[in-house]
């Protein structure tokens, strides 16, 4: 059986999100200014006696990252399969839909503009609340995406099996 163009964009798609985490660990270089982030340790600042080495390296790696880092190849790479599955997820369920076969879709969600109404301003939400967290330094930045990404492709699985 040879696998038709939406099972070969679903498997790139979840290439994407098992390898997506493995991309995203960052050792990117840690930006800020002394007026910004006073706290943040300074190249030729002396460091106070009651610091220890251990508690100014882990501040250095919490510091924010400067904006123009935020959004890099890995964001890039994290957030498009995001958008990718929501696109998969709305078309499955609507042709799963049309044949009858998925009842417990709600009546709203029967058209192509409701489904793309929600899907893509929540990816844009997921989208920002990421780059929120990734500016902050955090190191867990990928996981909302993720997440977003797992749940449509169960969905889209979902809709594939039952809409013969």
């Amino acid at each position: 059986m040879k696998p038709s163009l939406m099972q070969f964009v679903f498997l790139i798609s979840c290439l994407f999100v098992l390898v997506s985490p493995g991309m995203a660990q960052t050792n990117a270089t840690l930006v800020a200014s002394a007026g910004e982030y006073p706290s943040a340790a300074l190249p030729d600042a002396p460091i106070p006696a009651s610091s220890s080495a251990a508690t100014s390296e882990f501040a250095a790696e919490r510091a924010p990252i400067a904006a123009e880092q935020v959004v890099d190849r890995k964001f890039l790479y994290q957030i498009a399969p995001m958008f990718g599955s929501s696109v998969i997820n709305a078309e499955l369920s609507l042709r799963c839909v049309k044949n009858g076969a998925c009842a417990a879709v709600p009546s709203f969600l029967h058209s192509r503009a409701a489904l793309y109404g929600i899907g893509i301003p929540a990816d844009v939400g997921i989208t920002l609340l990421e780059h929120s967290i990734k500016r902050s330094g955090h190191r867990w930045w990928f996981v909302p995406s993720t997440i977003v990404t797992a749940g449509n492709l169960v969905y889209a699985i979902h809709a594939a099996r039952y809409m013969h």
